[in-house]
């Protein structure tokens, strides 16, 4: 088990199966339990999602979501709805800004957020002049504008690239990862966290270090975004 193989696409339900059998625990209702092994099979897609940065199933374009206002700062991102379905799944890195005025369309430029704060103490002071939003930056679950948009540019909008984070397996779910061929990396990260509740720590030190091997194969073969370098955000 220590390659990254292509995965068969289990449902949440049988990567439960799969967990308690691997472990010998099969049909463990005191310890290695279906509600706390599908606990572990979020946190590790949501590791997955968090380590590797634009994964091919997970990234996507918004153009209507967040519309400028007059005068604010600050746009939720939990407002950008995402995913093939478009719902709300929560974001995760963020790429780029862009304002959105047909030929005269153009990015924002990202600066991190010390500088943003540095440059712009004040940002909603009226010693600055409304106007197109010119920079952006990420605080928390909101995405920072600068210059505040003027009540001439208010309802154009805001172009978001990003990537989300995978939907997250319900008790005994028929779906599938919305992360391709992860099915590997959820069992090793899961197998991890069930051995070392069992108390078997050689084994659990084992399959950790073989989800961290999968992440670092999985980086290589997924790695699609290096024209994106230095620009990846988020």
């Amino acid at each position: 088990m220590d390659e990254i193989g292509v995965s068969m696409a289990y449902t949440g339900e049988q990567l439960i199966d799969e967990v308690q059998a691997l472990c010998g625990r099969t049909g463990d209702t005191i310890l290695i339990t279906d509600a706390r092994i599908n606990v572990w099979l979020n946190e590790a897609q949501k590791r997955i999602c968090e380590d590797i940065v634009g994964i091919k199933t997970l990234t996507f374009k918004n153009a209507k979501s967040l519309a400028c206002v007059s005068d604010q700062m600050a746009y939720a991102i939990n407002d950008i709805t995402t995913g093939s379905d478009n719902t709300a799944q929560k974001v995760c890195h963020i790429f780029g800004v862009s304002f959105l005025d047909g030929n005269n369309s153009y990015k924002l430029d990202y600066i991190p957020i010390d500088e943003f704060d540095e440059e712009y103490p004040d940002p909603t002071s009226s010693d600055f002049a409304t106007d197109k939003p010119l920079r952006w930056t990420r605080r928390a679950g909101n995405i920072e504008v600068f210059p505040l948009p003027s009540t001439t540019y208010a309802d154009y909008t805001l172009r978001v690239d990003a990537d989300f984070y995978a939907a997250d397996f319900t008790l005994n779910s028929t779906e599938y990862s919305d992360i391709t061929n992860a099915d590997d990396a959820i069992i090793f990260y899961s197998l991890a966290k069930a051995w070392q509740a069992i108390g078997e720590t050689a084994k659990s030190t084992e399959n950790k270090a073989y989800f961290a091997k999968w992440i670092n194969n999985y980086k290589e073969q997924n790695d699609n975004l290096h024209e994106w370098e230095g620009s990846m955000f988020g």
